[in-house]
Order: C-alpha cells, then structure tokens, then sequence
C-alpha cells in the first residue's frame, strides 16, 4: 500500500513562525543570564568591610595567641563563624582581590585605619 501524504496549507510556515519565536526568547534568556552572572561577578563574594573587619580580627588574633597556634585557631575560627565566613569563602575573596590589584591598596588603607582605631581605643581603655 503506497504511503499517502498529507499537506495541509501553511504548515510550514507555521513551523518557521514558531522556530524564529523560539529562537528569539531563546536569545533574550541569554542576555538576561549574561547580565545577571556579569552583574555578579563584579560584587565581592564578601562585603569590603567585613573582610577589612575578619582581617583585623585575625591579625590582632595572630599577634596575641602567636604562642599558642592551637588556641589562636579556635579563636580564628569562632571570628570567621561571627561573621558567617569559611575558608573557602576567604579563599575566594583574596581571588577576587587577585583579580583587581587595584583594589589592595584600599583595602590595606582601610586595614591601617581599622588597626589605627583599635589601637587608639585600646591605648583608651588602659588609661
């Protein structure tokens, strides 16, 4: 028995309607995606001024328990757990950082008068 085929007027055109508007959405999704991981990308995975603040922390940290690397490890982990942070997380800060050098001479400004600050406010409470 010989096949028969059925055209139906337009079909093909419909399809091709169909293909350009799927396409297009498909396009717009992109974009979207594209801007929204740029937009991203560009934030720290930390804020500045928590990192500023973590790194203060463990400086002061490192400098009181350099004696003792057991407790000033229990101690550095309990600022990271404050402030929500793991190592990874730290570890992909500093990439960031790597990634814009520009921005160290900043941070360390700011780390200088953090580190100038507390010291004043301790050199304070002594008095």
């Amino acid at each position: 028995m010989p096949r028969v085929r059925i055209r139906t007027k337009g079909t093909k055109s419909l399809r091709h309607k169909s293909a350009k508007r799927d396409w297009f959405f498909r396009a717009i999704a992109f974009l979207c995606f594209c801007a929204i991981f740029s937009s991203c990308a560009d934030k720290p995975p930390i804020p500045e001024k928590n990192f500023v603040e973590i790194y203060v922390q463990l400086q002061l940290l490192d400098a009181q328990y350099a004696a003792q690397p057991s407790l000033q490890k229990t101690k550095a982990d309990s600022v990271m757990k404050a402030f929500n942070v793991n190592d990874s997380l730290l570890n992909s800060m500093l990439s960031w950082y790597s990634r814009k050098p520009e921005r160290w001479h900043e941070f360390f400004a700011q780390v200088q008068d953090k580190m100038n600050e507390t010291k004043a406010a301790y050199l304070k409470e002594r008095r």
